[in-house]
């Protein structure tokens, strides 16, 4: 019969050389103080526009989604769901297709592609099936204009907030933008005919 040793019973895990106890760390990187307060202001942003006249309670936005542009977007009510499916299907094709330049490229993926095939000749299948894809997004921005293009751009590939979301004075520009903005990603969704899948299911 093996005699229990007097004091506390020693606490399982891993432990350093010395015998101390290696206790986990969150090692997430949140961004600065000053970034997760702005996306802390873009997740109470129907708090803060709430009026006098509205009957509904607002509900409190996504934090996580803030972290990308097109997530900030969606979070304040600018676009819409179909909108923010749309551009980011478009930023992974682009990803696809011309590699990846940014991290919305990885971390907004698109469900509907499936895992990635291991064939060759799969491979070779998605990535002509994805091209041809990006392309006819692209085309569908281009006819919509320059400015749509740019935008949507900078949203969905690049993760460039946009302007009128961060700044305190309202410019001419900044109207026309959200409006091209708008534009564009409504231009992907009748490119991908999401809204018709939408109704279909």
């Amino acid at each position: 019969m093996t005699r229990r040793r007097h004091g506390r019973p020693r606490l399982p895990g891993a432990r350093t050389k010395s015998g101390r106890l290696i206790k986990p760390r969150d090692t997430t990187d949140h961004g600065s103080e000053l970034l997760q307060a702005q996306r802390a202001i873009l997740a109470n942003w129907a708090f803060l526009a709430k009026t006098d006249d509205d009957t509904e309670e607002p509900q409190m936005g996504d934090k996580v989604m803030t972290s990308s542009a097109l997530g900030a977007l969606f979070t304040v009510g600018i676009i819409d769901q179909a909108q923010f499916d749309a551009g980011t299907r478009y930023g992974r094709l682009y990803a696809a297709v011309a590699g990846r330049v940014s991290p919305p490229a990885i971390v907004l993926n698109d469900d509907r592609a499936g895992k990635a095939p291991e064939d060759d000749a799969e491979r070779e299948e998605r990535r002509i099936r994805d091209e041809a894809s990006w392309k006819a997004a692209a085309a569908a921005l281009k006819a919509v204009g320059r400015r749509a293009k740019d935008q949507v751009d900078n949203a969905a590939v690049f993760n460039r907030r946009a302007r009128f979301l961060e700044s305190s004075v309202v410019r001419p520009s900044d109207a026309r933008d959200a409006l091209a903005l708008g534009a564009g990603l409504e231009a992907l969704v009748g490119a991908f005919g999401m809204r018709k899948a939408a109704r279909a299911a």
